[in-house]
């Protein structure tokens, strides 16, 4: 695994997640019909950055600390999958719960709901960014077999 890399790959696969989500949250906030007329494209430009971001983490981070780790970052490997996926699951279950043709009826519900998913995904990216770094630099410490 190249750490380097990876980090610098990370930065950018999270610069773009946080830059999505940002243009996200400004579009709820400017109401009802900038939701209506732009709710399909961003949540289709959310789907693709934050599925690419999830792939990366997994096939360039994950999976390979998981196998090539001392335990103790294997576990930690594991964890943060875990909850990526998890992070990624309550992405879709929104996506599903709310759908674009029912938001402006809902709109009073549907703006908080998409504030907390929002600001989830937000936190868990900066959680993620820690946590992450952590592993690499770890990783990248541990002498070469």
């Amino acid at each position: 695994m190249d750490h380097a890399i990876s980090l610098s790959d990370l930065n950018d696969h999270q610069r773009r997640a946080r830059d999505v989500l940002v243009r996200g949250a400004a579009c709820v906030e400017a109401g009802a019909d900038a939701v209506a007329a732009q709710s399909s494209a961003l949540r289709a430009e959310m789907a693709a950055v934050l599925g690419d971001y999830q792939v990366f983490k997994h096939e360039r981070i994950f999976n390979p600390a998981m196998t090539n780790a001392d335990p103790g970052l294997a576990s930690l490997a594991r964890e943060m999958k875990v909850e990526c996926i998890a992070a990624g699951e309550a992405f879709r279950a929104h996506l599903q719960a709310w759908r674009v043709d029912d938001i402006r009826a809902a709109w009073s519900n549907y703006k908080p709901a998409v504030r907390l998913t929002i600001n989830q995904l937000r936190r868990h990216i900066d959680r993620e960014a820690e946590g992450i770094t952590a592993l690499l630099t770890a990783l990248q410490a541990r002498p070469a077999v």
